[in-house]
């Protein structure tokens, strides 16, 4: 394909974009958080704790019924759709946040490549490049999100391809950075490799994997099987108000999955804590999704990666101390996480750019990654 100037012109206003479309929905989130939760700075977590239970029911009793009305009357249009995801996950869904950038990047990027009257071909390779530089702009994951525009979306391997796709991610990463600041995603502490945790990568990757294939099997049977008419709004009333009273005892329950994942990189929080919370934390999206609720599941199974990493490094370090539960909870989110959205190479790189880690923890990450492809070929 040769290369024209309004090609050019196209991409960097798609790049653009798609940072203001991340950006600013990243900035509604946090609005939403802090509204209906009453709290002016701190985590989401934080916020949640604080409130009452009575405060937390209340907001997911009116949770229940933005996500089922609308869902149930608005879900054809688009922008109404990519709102009500963002505005949902704010009040406490525990969907991911990660689908409404991505779709208002490809709405963005819909419209210009018309406007610059982008023949098809490369029109079809701009709208998978917008969705991923819009979820990189939302996490400032500049690589990890050029990487899922190929995976994940277009799923053809060049160079250019790859080049054009970090450019786009660049672009809007820096444009997010005016609206968010330069912050990981996660914070993490420093951690050192050592033989314990090689091991237990090497050990868990299988079962890890497993773990992660049968979350992806649920969620995909679930959103199959989703509520689109009347019966959504009394399922998610059920669903969400039921989710605000479990949240009396388990606040991180609430959320798209950040909460559980950062009390896991940030101190351990027990093994049978982190039992209770996984299990409600794979049924919450689970059963979100068969309500009708719209999101994603990158962050939720990213989060229950940690859980899962919690539980099983728990019982390692009684086996071979040496190493720390936080490594063992990035290890089992990487995988689970790869395992999950079929995306190895893509969330390697993102469980560093979440975490900004050392790069030496890429060699348990890449063990752990690996089992997908490997598993995917011989344990079919």
């Amino acid at each position: 394909m040769s290369i024209q100037l309004r090609d050019v012109a196209a991409a960097f206003c798609i790049g653009i974009a798609s940072g203001l479309a991340g950006g600013g929905l990243a900035l509604l989130l946090r609005f939403v958080q802090h509204k209906s939760y009453a709290y002016d700075s701190g985590s989401f977590l934080y916020g949640v704790e604080q409130a009452t239970p009575e405060h937390r029911i209340i907001t997911m009793f009116i949770c229940s019924l933005l996500a089922g009305v609308g869902w149930w009357l608005f879900k054809r249009f688009r922008l109404i759709d990519i709102l009500l995801q963002i505005v949902t996950v704010g009040m406490g869904s525990p969907l991911g946040r990660e689908k409404a950038p991505r779709e208002l990047g490809l709405l963005f990027s819909e419209i210009l490549t018309k406007r610059f009257d982008i023949e098809a071909e490369k029109a079809s390779f701009l709208h998978s490049c917008a969705a991923g530089a819009a979820l990189a702009a939302v996490y400032n994951i500049p690589l990890s999100g050029a990487l899922f525009s190929i995976e994940a979306i277009h799923k053809k391997w060049k160079i250019s391809y790859l080049l054009v796709a970090v450019l786009l991610s660049v672009i809007a990463v820096h444009v997010s950075y005016l609206l968010l600041g330069d912050e990981p995603a996660y914070r993490f502490p420093s951690v050192s490799l050592s033989a314990s945790l090689m091991g237990f990568a090497l050990v868990f990757s299988p079962i890890v994997f497993q773990l992660g294939k049968l979350f992806a099997k649920a969620s995909d049977w679930c959103s199959q099987n989703a509520r689109d008419d009347w019966k959504t709004v009394p399922l998610c009333l059920l669903f969400f108000t039921l989710l605000g009273g479990l949240s009396t005892y388990y606040p991180s329950v609430l959320g798209n999955g950040k909460s559980p994942a950062e009390l896991e990189f940030d101190s351990h929080i027990g093994f049978f804590y982190s039992l209770g919370l996984v299990l409600l934390r794979v049924l919450a999206p689970l059963s979100a999704s068969y309500a009708g609720a719209q999101g994603g599941n990158l962050t939720p199974a990213f989060a229950n990666g940690a859980l899962f990493g919690g539980i099983l490094g728990s019982a390692w370090l009684h086996l071979w101390p040496g190493s720390s539960i936080h490594a063992f909870a990035l290890v089992c989110a990487c995988g689970f996480l790869a395992a999950s959205q079929n995306l190895p190479l893509t969330a390697l790189v993102m469980a560093l750019e979440f975490t900004d880690t050392r790069l030496e923890m890429l060699f348990p990450l890449a063990i752990v990654t690996l089992s997908v492809p490997l598993s995917r070929q011989y344990l079919r």
